[in-house]
């Protein structure tokens, strides 16, 4: 099996050396104290998702004989995630313009389009150069402020992204379209996210900001590659069902912050699966330790998301289908969410 091989020894050698290196210099380490919808902890836990990822893909892709630029256009956003880690103080505002302004570089120069979305009259907008840009830049600045409003939780993010990179996998073997350079990348993806995932669920190291930012950026380019190079074998839909959690999660805690009348940009403790997490600690206080029910709480959420995936990737070319599972999950999570909600007042 590709997963026990080489590649994921070398990857577990580098993630190995990077947390020794980082929690030796303790530099780019966690700081909960800090970061209140994290649980408090005193270990030393390194923020090594993103350097990880780049230097993990580096060998890869060397080792591979692989050519990917598009880690060239990933640069700034290790970089602007490394100092968002480093200094808590970041402006949000300023971070966003920093986002929006290299995703735009990113989409401009790789020709990152969205051809359908199929919805007839959106699709005629969607021919419209400028209007596709806009709504490419729109589409990856939610999902990647969605994967980072996720943080929180060990295991949580990465395992969605697995979820996500299992399911293209699959769907990939049915149509069979790409080329053998996608499919080694997609396998380098699951085996560098697979041994983080390894380390994550154990509090042993964290994505960061850094992690969130290449990772949610990479494998969002890759959903976008994927659906559009099917030649329509692919409902464009695949993408909604990959990353309409993140990108909802997004939109209603903007949403939900409008309403109450606060900044927009303030961190809180009232996403589904901080709430989760907080029922959790009213029902097992006694019985687990925080990790503990924080790993819980990644478990239970990616099982909700689970059957969203399982049969997105079944239905993988009937966008009917798709539009209900994609509208029965969103009312779950509503549903879910208001009833967790409960416990909280």
């Amino acid at each position: 099996m590709f997963i026990l091989s080489l590649d994921t020894i070398i990857c577990l050698c580098i993630l190995l050396i990077l947390n020794f290196v980082i929690s030796k210099i303790k530099y780019l380490i966690d700081k909960p104290e800090i970061a209140h919808h994290k649980y408090k902890h005193k270990e030393i836990i390194p923020l090594s998702g993103g350097i990880y990822f780049f230097l993990s893909l580096i060998f890869l892709s060397f080792l591979n004989n692989l050519e990917l630029k598009i880690l060239f256009f990933l640069i700034p956003f290790l970089i602007i995630g490394i100092v968002a880690d480093i200094r808590q103080e970041f402006s949000p505002k300023i971070r966003l313009i920093l986002q929006v302004s290299f995703i735009f570089v990113l989409v401009y120069f790789n020709d990152v389009k969205i051809s359908s979305i199929d919805l007839n009259l959106f699709d005629q907008f969607l021919e419209y150069k400028i209007f596709n840009l806009l709504f490419v830049i729109f589409c990856l600045v939610t999902v990647l402020n969605g994967h980072n409003f996720m943080d929180g939780l060990n295991s949580f993010v990465i395992g969605n992204f697995i979820l996500i990179l299992l399911s293209i996998y699959y769907v990939e073997l049915q149509v069979n379209l790409n080329t053998f350079e996608f499919v080694l990348i997609l396998k380098n993806l699951i085996i560098i996210s697979l041994v983080f995932f390894l380390f994550n669920a154990f509090g042993k190291c964290f994505l960061g900001d850094n992690g969130i930012y290449v990772f949610s950026l990479f494998i969002s380019f890759l959903i976008i590659s994927f659906i559009e190079n099917s030649n329509g074998l692919i409902s464009p839909l695949m993408a909604a069902i990959f990353l309409w959690y993140p990108a909802f999660e997004n939109l209603f805690s903007i949403l939900r912050r409008i309403k109450k009348k606060e900044a927009i940009q303030k961190s809180d403790t009232l996403h589904l699966h901080s709430l989760i997490k907080y029922y959790l600690n009213l029902r097992y206080k006694k019985k687990y330790n925080q990790k503990t029910m924080n790993t819980m709480s990644a478990i239970i959420i990616n099982s909700f998301l689970l059957p969203n995936f399982v049969l997105g990737a079944l239905w993988y070319n009937n966008s009917i289908k798709l539009t209900i599972l994609i509208i029965t999950q969103i009312f779950l999570y509503i549903f879910i969410y208001n009833k967790l909600l409960e416990f909280k007042s």
